[in-house]
This record gives structure tokens, sequence and C-alpha cells, in this order.
């Protein structure tokens, strides 16, 4: 059995801090960001093929549909709904307010850690420390968890409206 030191707890929360800094708050900044690009591209590209596909159709000369201006005139529709679609059913505006917000969630989480970690003295304390952050940062797990189930749900629906769809 290994002898438990006054540091062991410490380094634990130490090592704790350092994961929900490095791997965790990179992920939540990552995937803000991603959604963030993706919804804004997705917006224009719907919007310029839905404009494009109006300026053609009225526009191009009417002998052109023969040709190239009907296939010109679908192939826009059809991005326009394609991009329309994606942005539907990946709801990109939707995760980067979940992920954002828990960006900001995380980063307060880990001052206190830190501040916390300050005033921390004897093994008990840091061992009490410890346990209060991983219990908050499993909460925050589950609730990032529940966000993200509800978005691919009507439960995001009945969240923000109080009825389901």
């Amino acid at each position: 059995m290994a002898t438990v030191t006054q540091d062991t707890h410490r380094e634990l929360l130490l090592e704790l801090i350092q994961t929900l800094e490095t791997e965790e708050l990179r992920y939540y900044e990552r995937t803000s960001s991603a959604n963030y690009w993706a919804w804004h591209i997705f917006v224009l590209l719907a919007l310029m093929a839905s404009l494009l596909s109006a300026a053609c159709v009225s526009l191009l000369p009417s002998e052109s549909f023969q040709s190239y201006g009907k296939a010109l005139a679908a192939g826009l529709s059809l991005l326009s709904a394609f991009s329309t679609g994606v942005l539907t059913a990946f709801k990109f505006k939707e995760k980067e307010a979940l992920r954002e917000e828990g960006r900001i969630e995380l980063v307060d989480m880990i001052y206190r850690a830190k501040s916390g970690l300050i005033d921390c003295d004897t093994e008990e304390q840091c061992c009490v420390l410890c346990d209060r952050v991983r219990e908050e940062f499993t909460r925050f797990s589950l609730k990032q968890h529940r966000g993200d189930t509800a978005l691919r749900s009507d439960e995001a629906t009945w969240q923000r409206t109080g009825r389901r769809k």
C-alpha cells in the first residue's frame, strides 16, 4: 500500500487543474470556434446561393435556359437547400452557444480551483478541494452532455418555449 503524503491530494488537484486547462478548455475553445465559423459559412453560402439563383433566373436570357441556365439555377437552388439543411441538422449556432457557455464556466472553475489551492495548507483541505473541483467538473460535464443531447431532440424546443414540437 502506498504511503500517503501531504502532497498527495495537492498533486491530484494540480493534475486535475492541468487537465482542465490543457485538454478540456482547449476542446471547448476549439469546438466553440469551429461551430461559430461553420454557422457563418453555411448561412452565407445559403444566402448567396439563393440570391444568385434569383439573379440567374431573372437576368439570364430565356434562350440560355435551353442550355446551361436551367442547370445553373437548379444547382444554385440545390446548394441553398443543402446549406439550409446542414444548418438545421447540425445546429451550429446552438452548439456554439453551448460550448462558449461551457468555456466560460470552465475558465471560472479553473480560477476557483487555483484560488482554493492558495489557501490549501493541509492534506485534508487539499482533499476537500480536490473532491469539490472534481464534483463540480462532473456536474459541468453532465450539463454539457444534456445540452448536447437536447440539441439532437425536440428537448431544446421544449426548454426554450415550454412546449414540445
